[in-house]
């Protein structure tokens, strides 16, 4: 993922109201890249098309760090290439959008899994 707008305080701050952790953080330019990942607690993990856990931070884990970034600093914007294709996240559009996200297959054709369905965490939809 790539922040723009944010200090490395910022996306800090939001990593440790959900006990995970940023991993492989560095400036490209004033933007930032990182990867979300699990702290011991595994409180946010997912599992994968397997059943079998994975050292990933699930769909809630995601949704729930955007909106701690958003309410710590409400100009942050996030930039992310993935499965789903690209995604820019903005703290105006961001509760509107990132629904889609969910339903996207992160498994098979013979065995499918929606990102939202892979979680091991407790967190309501």
């Amino acid at each position: 993922m790539i922040a723009s707008h944010v200090t490395p305080e910022d996306l800090a701050t939001a990593a440790r109201a959900l006990d995970v952790r940023l991993e492989n953080l560095r400036p490209l330019g004033r933007r930032y890249q990182f990867t979300l990942r699990l702290n011991p607690s595994k409180a946010y993990q997912r599992r994968g098309h397997s059943g079998r856990r994975v050292g990933a931070v699930c769909w809630h884990g995601h949704r729930d760090f955007f909106r701690a970034l958003f309410a710590v600093n409400p100009a942050a914007e996030i930039r992310s290439r993935w499965v789903a294709g690209r995604i820019h996240y903005t703290s105006h559009n961001f509760e509107d959008t990132y629904r889609d996200t969910g339903s996207v297959n992160i498994g098979s054709q013979a065995c499918p899994l929606a990102y939202q369905d892979a979680c091991v965490c407790s967190v309501d939809n």
